[in-house]
């Protein structure tokens, strides 16, 4: 029924101009639409979309509220440098699953590699890549 359409995932910030900085100029994501009056801001990532709406207190929770899945599992590391470089910080997290984290930033399980970081506004984001040598 749905599988056509196009996945548009809102994500809450407090500052738009703040997050467009975050989204669009430091993790390289393309603007789509921009609605001023509405104070919206839609960027592109794949073949989805993540509506930055401005609101007047943010509301992050505790679950990723979006999951970038790095084709290349050898350049994780380098994602995860190039957001320590811009003053991004990553954050270990509790999972369902046992974590091995070998002293990084980046943890593995399962074949996969993971790490977590936040937007200014402390929405949790994923990076995700499969481990192709698993």
């Amino acid at each position: 029924m749905l599988g056509n359409a196009t996945l548009i995932t809102p994500v809450p910030v407090t500052d738009l101009d703040r997050a467009r900085a975050f989204y669009s100029d430091l993790l390289g994501l393309p603007v789509l639409f921009e609605d001023s009056p509405q104070r919206i801001i839609i960027v592109g990532v794949g073949g989805a979309m993540l509506e930055l709406g401005e609101h007047a207190a943010p509301s992050a929770g505790h679950h990723s509220c979006a999951v970038f899945q790095v084709a290349n599992p050898h350049a994780m590391d380098a994602v995860v440098e190039a957001l320590h470089a811009a003053g991004v910080a990553c954050e270990r997290r509790d999972a369902h699953v046992r974590l091995d984290w070998d002293g990084r930033d980046v943890a593995t399980f399962d074949g996969r590699i993971t790490a977590w970081f936040r937007d200014p506004d402390g929405n949790l984001l994923q990076l995700y890549a499969r481990d192709v040598s698993a």
